[in-house]
């Protein structure tokens, strides 16, 4: 949001002197609220978490993170993110035991950061090692 305002000033000889100042308005992101931030599946189901930014001012820096740890795109442990426009989208498609844990997407700009959290719960046949 931009404003501008126009201040003038006059001395006792009748000198006048104006100045413009514009001051534009930052606008930190706001992110959408999870439509369900605890999900409980089961090994080899497949999940889709979605963070959309509705309000904000860019440039917005977004990512993800798995139990307080920056997470990447892993094509070995079949996460996939995908980002279009004010949207990510955090795939897993074949889940497995060790991807249980809290998710989380963090939208940040100047003016300030959001986040939202989602708990995934993924439940199945444990492997015996012998």
């Amino acid at each position: 949001m931009m404003v501008a305002t126009l201040d003038t000033a006059t001395n006792r000889r009748g000198l006048s002197s104006a100045r413009t100042a514009i001051v534009k308005v930052i606008v930190p992101p706001k992110l959408q609220s999870p439509g369900n931030s605890h999900q409980t599946l089961q090994v080899d189901q497949r999940v889709s978490i979605l963070c959309s930014i509705i309000d904000g001012d860019e440039p917005i820096t977004l990512f993800w993170q798995k139990d307080g740890v920056l997470l990447l795109e892993s094509e070995s442990e079949g996460i996939i993110i995908n980002k279009v426009d004010h949207d990510s989208i955090l795939r897993i498609n074949n889940l497995e035991a060790h991807h249980m844990g809290n998710y989380s997407c963090h939208a940040s700009n100047q003016a300030g950061s959001a986040v939202i959290f989602s708990f995934l719960q993924v439940k199945g046949m444990c492997q015996a090692l012998y």
